[in-house]
């Protein structure tokens, strides 16, 4: 794996999976290098501003750092689009698209985001791969006709995303004080996106790694537990639905 330097962020880097020609392998591809890097940098830029870890929290609070990230990178953005559902053979239920971005004149993305947990060197649990499967079978439920009312657009795609913040316990021996930074190597990142690449079942298009910089790797005490925590990086997870 090659790393990327993003200045003053940290590190990047990606693994391609499966991407087709049809579901646009290149411009796709570069969408989600983009996103990466571009959560890479405003998350960073909240950390310089607050002290805090904004990518810690859940879900809903994630749009802190999603909406500038595709703001940036597009020709605009809408958060929670009101949308149809509709299960095989079952009646259309009222939901809401998390995402819909319009990349440029003729390209237009439906995102699904979840947010899970990530231990370092650790296998992907089955919350993540639960909420991989969740938001997956949410946009298969988004079916031709409300995707016409959601874009008119032909190069149309629907992509699950989730994020996972990779923490790591600090060993009680180890003497360490609170905001000591405790940086981690950049192979064990590579480790924990293997486990995850050899483990899910689902099949993804693409995976990414941000390692934080090493600021942002202080040493923390949770509010349960003994030992101190770090977060030491993020990893993207996407599939084309």
């Amino acid at each position: 794996m090659n790393w990327l330097n993003i200045k003053n962020c940290g590190y990047i880097n990606e693994y391609h999976k499966k991407i087709s020609l049809n579901e646009g392998k290149i411009k796709t591809g570069e969408f989600f290098k983009e996103t990466l890097m571009e959560f890479a940098k405003v998350s960073t830029k909240i950390y310089d501003t607050t002290g805090d870890l904004a990518f810690t929290y859940k879900e809903k609070q994630l749009s802190s750092i999603f909406l500038p990230t595709f703001y940036n990178l597009s020709y605009g953005v809408i958060q929670e689009v009101p949308t149809r559902r509709k299960e095989r053979g079952q009646e259309s239920t009222h939901g809401w698209l998390d995402y819909w971005i319009q990349k440029d004149e003729n390209w237009v993305y439906l995102i699904e985001l979840k947010h899970a947990w990530q231990f370092l060197n650790g296998k992907l649990t089955k919350d993540s791969l639960d909420k991989l499967d969740k938001s997956i079978k949410q946009l298969r439920c988004i079916r031709k006709p409300e995707i016409k009312q959601l874009s008119d657009v032909e190069t149309t795609f629907k992509i699950s995303l989730i994020l996972l913040p990779v923490w790591r316990n600090i060993p009680i021996e180890e003497e360490v004080d609170i905001d000591d930074e405790y940086p981690t190597d950049l192979a064990e990142l590579e480790k924990t996106a293997k486990n995850i690449l050899n483990d899910i079942v689902t099949e993804i298009s693409w995976l990414g790694l941000w390692s934080t910089p090493h600021r942002m790797q202080y040493a923390f005490k949770p509010t349960h537990g003994k030992s101190m925590q770090t977060f030491p990086g993020v990893i993207l997870i996407a599939a084309i639905v």
